[in-house]
């Protein structure tokens, strides 16, 4: 996900974006979207309290967290 998460973010509707990206790979790779999502959505808090917790870029830690906020269920 963190590979196309500027295109996501920019997306008119990005929550549908990012399933569209999770689905896309869980379809190529055999794996269940849902499941894929849920380990996506863990990595992205992690990466978000890593990067904020050792001055990480601004710009990604702002991306990181409108991610999470995203995908919030």
């Amino acid at each position: 996900m963190r590979s196309v998460l500027g295109a996501v973010l920019d997306a008119p509707r990005p929550r549908e974006a990012i399933r569209e990206v999770v689905e896309a790979f869980c379809e190529a790779a055999g794996a269940d979207a849902d499941r894929a999502e849920e380990i996506s959505f863990a990595r992205a808090v992690a990466s978000w309290f890593w990067e904020a917790q050792h001055a990480g870029c601004t710009d990604d830690i702002e991306r990181l967290h409108r991610l999470v906020e995203i995908t919030v269920r």
